[in-house]
């Protein structure tokens, strides 16, 4: 639905342990992602990576309210971290909460039209086509993914593992359109 409408909104997800996501897209792609998973947070993100220290961290956090800003931005401030890293480990740091989700084995999810986040920070050049194929080639092994695609067989899904060129690939025509396919 995201990739093929495009539209824009919160999709909110939940495991059934309670792990909640929301991710906000515009024009059906990624511009926010939001976890409650706590080692997912920007200041934990970043001592897992060994970017800062736990005491670097503590003392960012000591600040925050004093300085009234944002984790990220404080970390700039402070010297901690350039402008420049900080946008490459938010976008890294948005990939992964994507990515997790792929791990999951249910829960719920909701999409709310329109919503769009409070946060100031968007993230930019997710693409969700490689979000898909890199969730489905580390979230998913090859007998899930079999299983998965065994029991649909009402699928139009070739089994066998042949190269095919985007050239050989014709699909039906909907109707009242024309196709060079000889369909």
């Amino acid at each position: 639905m995201l990739s093929i409408e495009r539209p824009s909104g919160k999709l909110m997800v939940e495991t059934d342990d309670n792990v909640r996501k929301e991710i906000f897209f515009q024009g059906g792609t990624p511009v926010f992602v939001a976890s409650t998973k706590q080692d997912e947070l920007l200041g934990n993100f970043l001592v897992n990576r060994g970017v800062i220290t736990e005491r670097q961290l503590a003392e960012v956090i000591g600040k925050m309210d004093a300085l009234g800003g944002r984790l990220g931005r404080i970390l700039v401030a402070e010297k901690f971290l350039p402008a420049d890293q900080l946008v490459q480990y938010l976008f890294d740091q948005a990939k992964v909460k994507l990515l997790d989700i792929f791990n999951w084995h249910g829960g719920r999810y909701a999409f709310y039209r329109s919503a769009m986040p409070d946060k100031e920070i968007h993230i930019s050049g997710i693409q969700n086509f490689e979000i898909i194929t890199e969730g489905v080639r580390h979230g998913y092994d090859l007998d899930r993914l079999k299983s998965h695609f065994d029991e649909k067989e009402h699928l139009l899904l070739k089994r066998e593992w042949t190269p095919v060129f985007a050239m050989q690939i014709c699909l039906p025509r909907p109707p009242g359109l024309t196709s060079s396919c000889g369909v």
